[in-house]
């Protein structure tokens, strides 16, 4: 078992190196090994949601995995929700439909989880920002996720805020959020 959380250490060192090569293979090599260690499944999740390995359907496999061993990770949440979301763009409309709701359900559950958790609320405001009505978008939503956001991460909640006011064609109130984060950080 120690050869497990070695593997996942060299895993997550590899990974935070930029050798994203190498943890992949040590990600692998502990699902392998044990497949309810729902740390490797998340981990090796994101890996293959990254552009060069991008393998939707894995990350989504392993992303169910890991909340299937750990539903209450906010993290696990999160990253199935964003395995969703990119299996989702790259989708046609029906199967946008699908799974529109699931990217929807599990932002919102990894929120719920953990309510200071600044991607999981950047995934919510995003889904908001962009999905169709019917699927469940909603701008209200996506500018009070803006400002939810702001409160735990002023550089990426005002970034963000900024770019709704530049979809909303408001380069004026866009910019005013870059000149008052930058007040606020000097």
């Amino acid at each position: 078992f120690p050869l497990h959380a070695q593997t996942l250490e060299d895993g997550m060192a590899n990974n935070s190196k930029g050798q994203f090569g190498e943890a992949k293979k040590d990600f692998e090599s502990i699902v392998k090994q044990d497949d309810n260690n729902a740390e490797a499944h998340y981990r090796l999740g994101r890996v293959l949601m990254i552009r060069a390995f991008r393998d939707e359907d894995s990350a989504v496999d392993h992303m169910e995995r890991a909340v299937e061993l750990n539903p209450n990770s906010a993290d696990y949440q999160y990253g199935l929700g964003a395995a969703y979301g990119t299996k989702a763009q790259n989708a046609g409309f029906i199967k946008q439909a699908f799974l529109a709701p699931k990217v929807k359900s599990a932002f919102l559950k990894a929120v719920e989880l953990d309510p200071k958790h600044v991607e999981a609320h950047i995934g919510l405001a995003q889904y908001y920002q962009q999905a169709p009505g019917i699927m469940g978008g909603d701008n209200e939503k996506a500018w009070k996720e803006a400002d939810i956001i702001i409160q735990l991460d002023e550089v990426r909640g005002r970034i963000f805020k900024a770019s709704l006011f530049e979809q909303d064609k408001k380069p004026a109130e866009a910019e005013k959020e870059v000149q008052t984060l930058l007040a606020n950080r000097s």
